[in-house]
């Protein structure tokens, strides 16, 4: 049919949204109830939006979900179908929209989703290790670190709540707890990119950087167009005082995602250090802004880009949205470092005539 006609079941042509796995899921659970294997619920099997609560699916699942489907339509064997342009602006539309609605959602709603959900289903070991994921995102890495733990006692296996598990230790300040996860987790499955990859966390966070690298090169080998490898990367790169090499992942990033604000941004701080591509890191940085003006965290390297190419009262101005930015997000740590700034800013600047 048209493209989009089908989209209550797929994100695109093949893979399925939640609605069509449930859809699937109820005629494989009919198949086994045929066959006497199991009981099966009779009656109107549930639609998606009746499980989500059940499932503790939340934006950033979904978005999760558009965001790999929106990779394969910049594959040149995707992106020249017949439809692509038109597939490709409605998953664009539909990134955005979840990404928005993500930001409505804070540590209590998803410890509420769960609490619900428990009512019905008291031990999920799946459910707790996706809230958890959930609470790694939003900042609680106690509140995460709980729930993971939890479920990782009840199913050992689950190598995505180790991972999370590793990092929600990490964020803790706890790296002897961050790397018993990883290993308990790697001597099940030891060549899983996510645990590679939390492990190469762990080690750069220890400063051990040569075997940060050796694993975040073993995760990207198996997963090359995973962007948050390349940053980490990029980090090992800058820990070593390797400006170029960061550069250098943090373009191969852009390659993939070439409006990441993120990447953008890292790479314009990288070119900083070089006298000779102070413009170009303040063209990123402005295309960082572009694409992200909500951020105080890309004003402050634009102020800083204009800070270098000399342009001081353009960098006093880039520096005063970062400042409203921070103020309204709580920035404390942030807000320091802008009042350092601007103080220097401020004695740079030429003084005004009566």
């Amino acid at each position: 049919g048209e493209p989009g006609a089908d989209g209550r079941w797929f994100f695109e042509h093949v893979h399925l949204t939640l609605d069509g796995r449930v859809t699937v899921a109820g005629w494989i659970a009919d198949a086994l109830d045929g066959a006497g294997w199991i009981a099966a619920p009779r009656g109107k099997a549930p639609e998606g939006a009746a499980v989500r609560p059940a499932l503790a699916v939340v934006p950033r699942d979904e978005w999760q979900g558009w965001l790999a489907v929106r990779e394969f339509y910049r594959w040149p064997l995707f992106a020249g179908q017949a439809g692509a342009a038109e597939r490709t602006a409605r998953l664009e539309k539909e990134t955005a929209r979840l990404r928005q609605e993500w930001t409505d959602w804070n540590p209590g709603r998803v410890r509420a989703l769960r609490e619900a959900a428990r009512e019905r289903h008291p031990a999920d070991p799946w459910r707790d290790a996706t809230v958890g994921g959930h609470l790694l995102a939003l900042e609680d890495a106690a509140g995460a670190r709980e729930l993971l733990e939890e479920a990782l006692r009840e199913n050992p296996g689950l190598g995505q709540a180790r991972a999370d598990a590793a990092r929600a230790c990490l964020k803790l300040h706890d790296g002897p707890a961050a790397r018993q996860h990883l290993e308990a987790g790697l001597a099940r499955q030891p060549n899983d990119p996510v645990l590679r990859m939390a492990r190469g966390e762990w080690a750069l966070q220890a400063g051990r950087l040569d075997e940060a690298e050796t694993d975040l090169e073993a995760a990207r080998r198996l997963r090359p167009r995973d962007l948050r490898i390349l940053i980490l990367l990029a980090r090992v790169a800058e820990a070593r005082g390797d400006w170029t090499g960061a550069a250098r992942h943090y373009r191969a990033g852009l390659e993939i995602d070439p409006d990441s604000p993120h990447l953008l941004n890292n790479l314009a701080l990288a070119l900083l250090v070089d006298p000779g591509a102070r413009e170009e890191a303040c063209r990123l940085a402005q295309r960082a802004v572009d694409r992200e003006p909500e951020s105080p965290h890309v004003w402050l390297t634009l102020a800083r880009a204009r800070a270098a190419e000399g342009q001081v009262s353009a960098a006093l101005e880039a520096l005063e949205r970062a400042e409203e930015l921070a103020r309204k997000g709580g920035h404390s740590e942030l807000r320091e470092t802008m009042a350092s700034m601007r103080r220097r800013l401020e004695n740079a600047a030429p003084a005004k005539s009566d």
